[in-house]
């Protein structure tokens, strides 16, 4: 991290996170657009800022889900559910570092010789691809809906549609190991800038009959293994340059700004579609990014 950056930037950087971070539109992704544009700093080392960034956020979800995680350390030698819930946690976290690892070295290394224009347009890119990863578990609720209806149509009691809606929903724990690698890996994908960690893993989930609030809450419970293996691997690397005034600004606050808002920007999240949001999102950056060139 040798280009650095002003004590101010860093308190509106982890604002930024705090808030950014609750919400399926890649907080990296815009984080690292707001370095390179505003603040002009290269992509290489805007990538390791915006990964220092989500200590502070992994904090706050931590201390809000502080119940979920000693429920699962302490009793899960004791209760099936528990086991359950630590093998995916493991699995996911495994494949994860198994997905991420190559892709950090890839677009950390390989930034050097892209300018931080062309790397705004690729996260204007995955934004988009976000989008569309985010609209297919309303694609496929659409097309359930429409058979349903279907069905009905021809005869068919109402009440076999309410059973079967009620019987639609798996709970976390019935994950079986291979879904928990895949999920694991579609957080691991998350390490590109632009494409929303979040946002990846509740589609999946979603997409394979997860309910929306066991969704959220094991999102944010395996991104605490994932976010403290990339920090401590990304300072490995840049600890000569890290500057310590300045990231304990940022992790104070992005840490303050995430748990303000934690609470309000779920519940938010849980009831807004974001796919178009972050479709015009990345056409919006892709456009500046040109209009700038």
């Amino acid at each position: 991290m040798a280009d650095e950056i002003s004590i101010i930037q860093a308190l509106i950087l982890g604002a930024v996170q705090g808030v950014t971070e609750w919400l399926p539109i890649s907080s990296e992704g815009i984080t690292m657009f707001l370095m390179i544009n505003a603040f002009g700093k290269n992509p290489s080392d805007a990538i390791s800022y915006a990964i220092f960034l989500h200590f502070g956020t992994m904090l706050a979800a931590i201390l809000k889900f502080k119940g979920d995680f000693s429920h699962i350390l302490a009793s899960f030698a004791h209760k099936k559910r528990e086991n359950s819930m630590l093998s995916i946690i493991l699995i996911a976290t495994l494949f994860t570092g198994l997905t991420a690892a190559p892709l950090y070295i890839a677009i950390k290394y390989g930034s050097v010789a892209v300018s931080g224009k062309v790397f705004s347009m690729l996260i204007g890119a995955l934004l988009i691809l976000t989008g569309l990863i985010l609209g297919a578990p309303e694609r496929r609720e659409r097309r359930e809906r429409s058979e349903v209806k279907g069905e009905s149509g021809v005869g068919e009691s109402g009440g076999s549609s309410e059973s079967s809606e009620s019987e639609a929903y798996r709970r976390a724990e019935e994950l079986s190991h291979f879904e928990s690698a895949l999920l694991g890996a579609a957080q691991g994908c998350a390490i590109l800038p632009g494409i929303s960690r979040s946002g990846t893993t509740i589609a999946f989930l979603l997409l394979r009959k997860i309910g929306q609030e066991d969704a959220l809450k094991i999102s944010f419970i395996i991104s605490v293994p994932a976010i403290l293996g990339a920090v401590f691997i990304d300072l490995i690397g840049n600890v000569q340059d890290f500057n310590l005034f300045t990231g304990i600004s940022m992790l104070i606050s992005s840490f303050i700004f995430g748990y303000a808002t934690i609470d309000v920007l779920l519940r938010f999240a849980s009831i807004v579609k974001f796919s178009k949001f972050c479709i015009s999102l990345g056409l919006i950056a892709i456009i500046i990014t040109i209009l700038t060139m």
